[in-house]
């Protein structure tokens, strides 16, 4: 009954039904394919991490010139006992 008409190419019970019914899943199941749009968006999205990760790495440099600076100007501690 599920055997495939080798002249149709399909099992009577798919033509009939119009559909397959799979008892054991297949154990290769192909490697999903993107669309052009979503590549689209996916590369707009690392875009944007991306940048989020340069700012990031700017404003930790400008909080260390800062910090630098202003230990630059302090006067030496004195040790209190």
């Amino acid at each position: 009954m599920n055997t495939v008409n080798s002249s149709m190419g399909y099992t009577p019970f798919q033509l009939k039904s119009s559909f397959s019914p799979r008892i054991i899943l297949p154990l290769y199941l192909p490697p999903p394919t993107n669309t052009p749009a979503e590549d689209l968006a996916l590369r707009v999205l690392q875009e944007i991490e991306f940048d989020f990760m340069e700012a990031m790495d700017n404003l930790m440099a400008a909080k260390i010139s800062q910090a630098h600076s202003a230990n630059a100007h302090q006067a030496p501690e004195t040790p209190y006992e």
